[in-house]
């Protein structure tokens, strides 16, 4: 994957497919220049013996194709920097990924378009799962919440072009602010 925007929007059609209800997403830029990327959701997940298997591209839960790549591309991805990867799942309870990039390193793949992946995740998905994306730096935090726009629109679709609009503008903005050229 060209970055890591691309990532996360592969790994949460990943979550959407196990069922989950809930994704939550986190990118968090730390002060040694380590991005922290973090997916959990409360999907389906997966038992011990699919957790190890996943981690090879030639092994999906999914029955559209036969190869799965996300979680292998975002492993190596975060080792290639230096990084690390983790994923936990638990039968019923659903998944977490972390992984760590050293963004000084130079195999470290740049963040991309932040806003465009969660936006299109809403107009493909716009009554569930419920959303969520926390963007951190030592200059600040911002965090968008679905269940949270939802409210605040009070019967006003989230996939109304004017919201998309302000949405992805709003991310972008804070993406920039946020991570600068660090990413």
């Amino acid at each position: 994957m060209r970055d890591l925007s691309l990532h996360l929007l592969d790994l949460a059609q990943n979550s959407i497919s196990a069922g989950a209800k809930h994704i939550s997403m986190k990118l968090s830029l730390y002060e040694n220049d380590e991005l922290h990327f973090f997916i959990k959701d409360d999907g389906d997940g997966m038992d011990s013996t699919l957790v190890k298997e996943v981690l090879s591209p030639f092994v999906t839960s999914r029955t559209t194709r036969k190869v799965g790549m996300g979680i292998p591309l975002i492993k190596e991805s975060a080792e290639s920097t230096g990084g690390t990867f983790k994923l936990n799942s638990t039968l019923q309870k659903g998944t977490d990924l972390f992984a760590v990039l050293n963004t000084k390193h130079i195999d470290c793949i740049p963040i991309g378009d932040i806003a465009e992946s969660f936006v299109s995740l809403i107009c493909a998905n716009p009554q569930t799962p419920e959303f969520t994306l926390a963007l951190e730096s030592p200059l600040g935090s911002e965090t968008y919440q679905t269940e949270e726009l939802k409210r605040m629109l009070d019967g006003v679709e989230l996939t109304e072009p004017e919201v998309i609009e302000w949405l992805r503008r709003s991310i972008d903005e804070k993406t920039r602010a946020l991570f600068g050229g660090k990413v």
